[in-house]
């Protein structure tokens, strides 16, 4: 639908671009007025363009046929250029129809492309892969030039400002990455109606080759760029460097880094950074959620990225709001700032325009501010979505309906979750209250439970209109329970209804009732006590592991699994008294590093006590070293 009306039959008194903009204003936002008749003093068709082709038919559909005065408005939607038209020679010329439909074009000038120019346009753009865009109305926003352009790579997109009103200057620069989608562009959209006007592409030469930037001077010791980016995203958003946290915590306690380091001799220097990473780190979470702040969205490292919002992270101590926003307010406007002057080393920009985000991450990025490299990422798009429950996403019911739900083939028993080393799971991006809306969890008997299978619940054959999408035994549960999962809340309503009753196993069941996330948090906290801690260093000892995890809560019992040399095998089981430390140890000690290393943390699907595993531990080393001992004994040499 075209966004640009034509009117025919105007008197000279109307026939004014003020006159126009005050009739049709009030329908819409008018991005042009064309009076093609000024030229030759005569009054002929007007057009008035609009932003949205909604406001065009609105016009048409209010004020076609009205009067202002005794003048008769007759007002339709223009029609819009066909560029594949062959021009018309003077010897043939284009004969208008007397009954045609529509009124003459204007703009001849529209129609006469030069080809051998719109050749040669489109020789240069499919070498530099840049394109100029002219005749755009004040209106046009980046955004709006973004969502010409589409979903493709690009190393420039800028729409030029007005330095006074802050509107668009008619014109845009964008520069693709790939030429040939560049030449696409070009083709598509050259001579094309956009937001009431007729919009002209043109090839235009590469910037960046004609005035090439200055080598940015090195300060010793200087680290190469290329170790330092990781393109616009990080597997660790939240990482902070050794130097950084001892550097930050011994200014906030105001003592020299040495004595943070040194202490008094209880905790050794590895100990004492992962403290004060953990405290740090938590209180950058507690600063960011309370700005709105989704950090769940930092765990899918899949998942598109903005192109205005930047997270700055390395910054020094000592750095102020001013002073980020002045450091990143050289390559365009800020939007806003979220950083906490009192933690500091990390901030969230959000810059105006997508081209002065992209000016500044291409300038920032690995560059050295105040003697220290600052690392930038580009934040993802749901930084600021309401967040989920990060402890509801991590139960073992959650990631166990997620795997049904994305790929039931890789639904399996977890019971040897703790022999397979894996990162934490995090939020999954679906609709979790609808997940336990289509979900029946049926409690059990801890007696009678040994022996029962999902067929002995519910009579399937009966339910009609639905289908069940998977089911299970929940291993880290208390009291026991199963969990049925179809395809929809109305299938589990009607589920509920079929029930076996009157049969031999059925007193293995308890109560039947649709997850809620009361039940599924309770449960799963009143089981859950052992916590699976990996990624740990070969030589630690208890005694280091222990202060860390006592700042979260009390323990009761730690094994540090050995192999057959003797030596650590890199991953841990912390026991806590109280089962609530276990999901805060999850929440705390996320990001923090140990001796150089992430700690990976993960809750325990293994039903024995730390004190059992250890005696299960002994007893298979010693059937390991049994046999590896017969082995050797009956090789002949």
């Amino acid at each position: 639908m075209s966004s640009r009306i034509c009117l025919t039959g105007l008197p000279q008194r109307l026939y004014n671009e003020n006159k126009l903009r005050e009739i049709f204003g009030k329908h819409g936002t008018i991005t042009d007025v064309s009076l093609p008749g000024l030229a030759s003093g005569k009054p002929g068709p007007a057009f008035v363009g609009f932003k949205t082709p909604d406001s065009a038919a609105n016009a048409v559909k209010k004020e076609n046929k009205t009067y202002v005065g005794s003048a008769r408005l007759n007002v339709s939607l223009a029609r819009g250029i066909d560029n594949n038209r062959k021009r018309q020679t003077p010897a043939e010329p284009e004969r208008a129809s007397k009954k045609s439909k529509f009124p003459p074009n204007p703009e001849p000038a529209e129609d006469d492309i030069d080809e051998s120019a719109k050749e040669k346009a489109i020789a240069e753009i499919s070498k530099n892969g840049r394109v100029s865009i002219v005749n755009l109305p004040s209106c046009f926003t980046e955004d709006d030039l973004r969502q010409l352009v589409g979903e493709v790579e690009t190393k420039e997109l800028r729409c030029l400002q007005d330095m006074k009103t802050g509107g668009c200057r008619g014109t845009a620069y964008v520069t693709f990455a790939n030429p040939k989608k560049a030449v696409r562009f070009f083709k598509q959209n050259n001579q094309t109606l956009l937001m009431g006007r007729y919009i002209k592409l043109y090839s235009c030469d590469d910037r960046h080759e004609l005035h090439p930037a200055p080598e940015p001077k090195r300060i010793v010791p200087y680290e190469a760029k290329a170790s330092v980016d990781h393109g616009p995203q990080s597997w660790n958003t939240l990482f902070l460097g050794a130097d950084v946290v001892a550097e930050t915590f011994s200014a906030k306690l105001d003592i020299k880094k040495r004595d943070l380091l040194s202490g008094d001799n209880k905790l050794s220097p590895i100990v004492a950074l992962a403290l004060a990473e953990m405290r740090m780190l938590n209180e950058m979470r507690t600063f960011l959620t309370s700005n709105g702040v989704n950090l769940t969205s930092f765990a899918d490292l899949h998942q598109p990225r903005s192109r205005k919002i930047i997270i700055a992270k390395n910054l020094e101590a000592g750095f102020t709001t001013t002073d980020v926003t002045n450091l990143f307010g050289q390559f365009g406007k800020v939007k806003r700032v979220l950083f906490n002057e009192e933690i500091g080393f990390t901030a969230i920009v959000e810059m105006m325009n997508e081209s002065g985000a992209q000016a500044a991450f291409t300038k920032l990025n690995g560059a050295s501010v105040r003697r220290r490299p600052i690392k930038l990422e580009m934040a993802p798009v749901s930084l600021f979505d309401a967040p989920i429950d990060r402890e509801l996403a991590n139960t073992e019911l959650i990631r166990r309906l997620t795997k049904m739900t994305v790929d039931p083939e890789k639904e399996d028993d977890d019971d040897e979750a703790e022999e397979k080393p894996s990162e934490p799971t995090e939020a999954a991006p679906l609709d979790l209250s609808k997940l336990l809306s289509s979900t029946i969890l049926v409690e059990l008997d801890k007696e009678l439970a040994t022996d029962v299978k999902v067929s002995d619940m519910f009579d399937f054959s009966k339910l009609r209109g639905g289908k069940v999408v998977g089911n299970g035994f929940l291993q880290c549960h208390d009291p026991p329970m199963a969990f049925i999962l179809f395809d929809s809340p109305e299938t589990a309503e009607k589920a509920l209804k079929l029930q076996k009753t009157g049969t031999a196993k059925s007193q293995a069941f308890i109560s039947f009732s649709i997850a809620t996330t009361e039940k599924v948090l309770n449960g799963e906290r009143t089981a859950q006590k052992t916590l699976v801690v990996r990624n740990l260093p070969f030589d630690i000892k208890e005694s280091e592991l222990k202060p860390i995890m006592e700042a979260v809560g009390e323990i009761k019992e730690i094994r540090l699994p050995e192999s057959l040399t003797g030596g650590k095998r890199g991953f841990g089981f912390v026991e806590f008294i109280n089962p609530g430390d276990v999901q805060r140890a999850l929440e705390m000690l996320e990001g923090v590093h140990f001796a150089g290393r992430r700690l990976v943390l993960e809750i325990s699907r293994v039903r024995e006590t730390v004190k059992i595993g250890r005696v299960t531990e002994k007893r298979k080393n010693r059937v390991k070293k049994h046999e590896l001992s017969a082995a050797i004994s009956a090789r002949k040499f």
